[in-house]
């Protein structure tokens, strides 16, 4: 059952994944058109992962969240701003 776990698991990333891909090229797309279809793939994408993520609970599993995924989930990071303080100063603003 390990196996099968790990294997559904697997299932329920890639389904994420291709859902964040999916948002992140409707987010590009200049067309509304092709900004909607998108996310319609995105949302399929999620119900997927959805399935995956019912079978693994029903036989007793978590869905897994890779840190990647997370990172990607999260957005990118802001360089931090510094607020008057001289150059060179390391001190938080």
């Amino acid at each position: 059952m390990k196996d099968e776990l790990s294997r559904l698991q697997e299932y329920w990333r890639d389904e994420m994944e291709a859902a964040l891909i999916y948002e992140r090229l409707a987010e590009a797309a200049s067309d509304s058109r092709a900004r909607h279809l998108l996310l319609e793939m995105r949302d399929t994408e999620r119900r997927h992962a959805a399935r995956w993520e019912a079978r693994i609970r029903e036989l007793g599993g978590v869905a897994p969240i890779s840190l990647g995924l997370a990172s990607s989930l999260a957005g990118p990071r802001r360089p931090r701003e510094h607020h008057g303080q001289g150059k060179g100063d390391d001190r938080p603003g």
